[in-house]
């Protein structure tokens, strides 16, 4: 969707319609960060940085199952850096 469109999407009316709606898991990379700052900010639902739906077929297998923990582990976990994944460091969730 683009950083852009996602902010011209995010109307005061589609705010009140999630205000009211079940939270659903929002997860992408940069492009959508407006898109993760206003769901926390104004929602207060948690979001994740990580493979877009439609990468989702070519991530690794380290990807796949740090967003399954992420999504449906209740207790905290360290996800380190994919060792596939030539970017450096850790994150903690």
């Amino acid at each position: 969707m683009g950083a852009i469109r996602t902010a011209l999407a995010m109307d005061q009316g589609r705010l009140e319609k999630l205000r009211t709606a079940t939270p659903k898991v929002c997860v992408g990379s940069s492009d959508i960060t407006v898109l993760h700052t206003l769901v926390w900010t104004a929602l207060g639902w948690a979001t994740f940085c990580g493979p877009m739906g439609t990468s989702l077929a070519t991530a690794t297998p380290y990807a796949l199952e740090a967003l399954r923990r992420a999504v449906m582990a209740a207790d905290p976990f360290e996800v380190d850096t994919d060792p596939d994944d030539p970017c450096e460091g850790a994150g903690k969730g």
